[in-house]
């Protein structure tokens, strides 16, 4: 439809830079756990809808103009839980025929804050929405401005032809193409490791322009390459600089694929560095793009010839259209540098689960990862979680110019460490650079020896690695670690207070031998341990302490009890943690007040057996484990919800009043009545749910039974036509959607 006068900035894409946005579109949906999300843009004066899932409902395209139209003029999100009782949309045809139940929309604005267009999620059914959605989706359309605003200025450019290519040539001669500099952190640790070179163009009257407006310019052209040599000779030049009060500090460069297809592309890096007199060491090459499959061995040889040289490669982009897996399946490099979208659904199931893939893809590569866009504390601190290694982003410092960087280096510069305490003079020679220390460091676990005091005389290498990732430090000969260990324990450790009994016990020699397993959780990663104590014989006592990773080993019994106690298809209680929980629920009501009762949901779907003979028992198991989440959701903490059988679930609600546990009923069996997405139609299940209250005095057999029945008694009861039985609706969606 034509668009109106109050449209936002008119804009052309072509179809590569629609198919740019759509899976951003699709990731705004996904993040927010709303069924469908629509981009609205103007493409030359008219409006132009790009959903994650087509609608054939013309009602509800018409509602989402009108929604649209509110959003533009509010000028803010627009949040409507449920329309069927917002009176500004209630009566609206699309809201009434129940194709559109809930709807969050936000406006999209480019460069200089003019809107472009409006991103909004929607539901058929009524949709709780957290400010944490709002949010969310907020960023989304941030991030989509941005691309938009590139693809338009692009176009622009375009059009200009040679005036703006030439324009950048004489800004590169000229030395105003320079680098600004963004921190590099270590997840584990915290610390800043090192820094990423991004280009920027300084205009003579002092503006500032970001790369995205210029770089794609040269982009194909030799230009390309003068521009991005230009860029890492003087970031490489900082670097040597900042390196003299920071010798570890690593450098992140950008590399465009023109010089892979350049004969002396590695070759002018190469001899690039060494004039500036750069460690390639310390420096990481990020590939900004690559050829295609065509093009596969020059690339993995461009690769290996750079890492032949010492430096470390990544890919750039990861998760984005030019870099798929197939470039890292075929491409020998170091690491992937994550997109910065995936950092903006960190937190949410789809997120979670990309972020997990691809850092836990990277381990079983031996790829470092970096996740970039990070621009708060939680997202860091959930990148950590799921496995990231390093990070980047706004959260830390935006981009800045190298005085600024020099002067924070300069406030922050390193203190020489301080040296270690000297250990027993007795003690040290007899085990410090002689044939013991060698057989110490050869040993494979982190291993100590102790005076009687409980001071570490001597450590082998495994304990100066373990020392460094667990404490951040690489020496610990001269401390005392029984101090340390009853510190740990005065702080709540209790795995270190039993450590350090059972230490100072064969200390004095009380005991033969101490073995004690405790969990050692890291931002990085959760790691079991044993902790093996033996005394030290000959004429210097003292101790031997091993600690022992047995994380494997405590996995698999995990595992296996995790396996003993829950359905192995939904993951929820099974039948016999049900039982047992019910059983402790009774024992520990004593008295027989009103509200002294265990509460039971028997719950028994309606019509599942449809559902696994029309679409398959696959359909049928992915419709048993989104229940089971269902479930979970409307639950508190100590409530319980188990598969018991085929069809079957129980919630176990303890401390629970008769009026309460018909809430938690009613809410069963609301959460039931969401439909359920199977090839391309929303399928609705619902449940019989039968509730019983049980007394202190009931076996938990008996009282389930009892809650069995009052299902049945339901179920008789919807049979008999007393409620309405479930329906089936359905709604076309995207093939590819449908498929997930």
């Amino acid at each position: 439809m034509p668009a109106p006068s109050s449209t936002p900035h008119p804009i052309v894409l072509d179809a590569a830079g629609t198919a740019r946005l759509r899976p951003l579109v699709r990731l705004a949906a996904w993040s927010s756990h709303f069924p469908s999300a629509v981009l609205h843009i103007v493409q030359d004066g008219v409006w132009e809808s790009l959903p994650s899932t087509p609608s054939a409902d013309p009602a509800v395209t018409a509602a989402l103009t009108v929604l649209r139209t509110t959003v533009l003029k509010l000028g803010a999100p627009l949040v409507v839980p449920d329309a069927r009782v917002d009176p500004r949309f209630a009566r609206h045809p699309g809201v009434r025929s129940g194709g559109l139940g809930s709807y969050l929309g936000v406006p999209v604005r480019a460069r200089g804050a003019e809107p472009v267009g409006v991103l909004c999620v929607l539901d058929a059914q009524a949709h709780v929405i957290t400010a944490a959605e709002v949010t969310r989706l907020i960023d989304f359309a941030a991030h989509l401005g941005s691309q938009i605003d590139l693809a338009r200025r692009l176009e622009r450019q375009r059009r200009a032809g040679s005036v703006a290519t030439a324009e950048l040539r004489r800004a590169v001669d000229e030395h105003r193409i320079v680098p600004w500099y963004q921190p590099i952190v270590d997840l584990t640790s915290g610390c800043v490791i090192g820094f990423e070179a991004l280009a920027r163009w300084v205009h003579p009257g002092g503006e500032v322009e970001d790369p995205d407006q210029f770089v794609p310019l040269a982009q194909g052209t030799d230009l390309a390459l003068d521009l991005d040599l230009t860029v890492i000779r003087q970031a490489l030049t900082d670097l040597r600089r900042w390196q003299v009060g920071s010798p570890r500090l690593r450098m992140a460069v950008n590399l465009s694929g023109r010089h892979v297809t350049h004969a002396d592309g590695a070759a002018a890096l190469i001899q690039l560095t060494r004039e500036v007199g750069a460690d390639p060491a310390t420096v990481d090459i990020e590939l900004t793009d690559v050829g295609g499959p065509d093009a596969a061995l020059q690339d993995a040889v461009f690769v290996e010839h750079l890492r032949g040289h010492g430096f470390t490669v990544w890919l750039d982009d990861f998760g984005s259209g030019w870099s798929p897996l197939e470039h890292l399946m075929r491409l020998p490099v170091d690491g992937v540098k994550i997109n910065r979208a995936i950092a903006l659904s960190l937190g949410t199931d789809v997120g979670d689960a990309v972020t997990r893939s691809v850092t836990g893809m990277a381990a079983q590569l031996g790829l470092l990862t970096n996740l970039a866009g990070i621009e708060g504390a939680d997202q860091a601190a959930r990148a950590r979680t799921l496995g990231c290694d390093r990070g980047q982003g706004y959260h830390w410092a935006a981009p800045a110019p190298a005085a600024v960087v020099e002067l924070r280096l300069a406030e922050t510069r390193e203190r020489p460490p301080t040296p270690a305490p000297e250990p027993p003079p007795a003690l040290r020679p007899a085990i410090a650079g002689t044939l013991a220390g060698s057989v110490l460091d050869a040993f494979p676990d982190a291993t100590a020896v102790l005076d009687t005091a409980g001071v570490i005389v001597a450590v082998n290498r495994g304990w100066r690695e373990f020392a460094l990732e667990s404490a951040g430090r690489t020496e610990s000969v001269g401390s005392d670690y029984l101090a340390e260990c009853r510190a740990s324990a005065d702080r709540g450790a209790t795995e270190a207070g039993e450590v350090a009994r059972e230490l100072q016990a064969v200390l004095r020699g009380s005991v033969q031998q101490a073995e004690i397993e405790y969990p050692c959780p890291t931002p990085a990663r959760n790691r079991w341990f044993l902790a093996r104590i033996t005394p030290l014989g000959g004429a210097r006592p003292g101790a031997v302490i091993t600690h022992v990773d047995i994380t494997r080993r405590k996995k698999a019994e995990l595992e296996l009890l995790h396996a003993a106690a829950h359905d192995p298809l939904t993951d929820l209680p099974n039948r016999s943690v049900l039982t047992a929980r019910l059983q402790a629920a009774l024992g520990q009501l004593r008295d027989r007040t009103a509200d002294a009762h265990v509460g039971l949901v028997f719950i028994d779907l309606d019509g599942f057996k449809t559902v696994n003979d029309t679409y398959g028992h696959a359909a049928g198991d992915d419709v048993l484990v989104t229940v089971g989440r269902r479930l979970e959701s409307v639950l508190t903490v100590e409530q319980t919800a188990a598969r018991v059988g085929g069809d079957e679930f129980v919630v176990l609600a303890p401390r629970i009043d008769r009026g309460a546990l018909a809430r938690l009923t009613q809410d069963v069996e609301a959460v039931l009545l969401r439909p359920h997405l199977i090839r391309g139609r929303q399928i609705v299940v619902a449940g019989s749910a039968g509730m019983h209250l049980a007394d202190p005095g009931e076996e938990a057999d008996a009282a389930l039974q009892r809650a069995d029945a009052a299902m049945y008694r339901v179920k008789g009861a919807v049979a008999r036509g007393v409620r309405p039985a479930p329906v089936e609706t359905v709604t076309s969606f995207l093939a590819e959607f449908s498929a997930r």
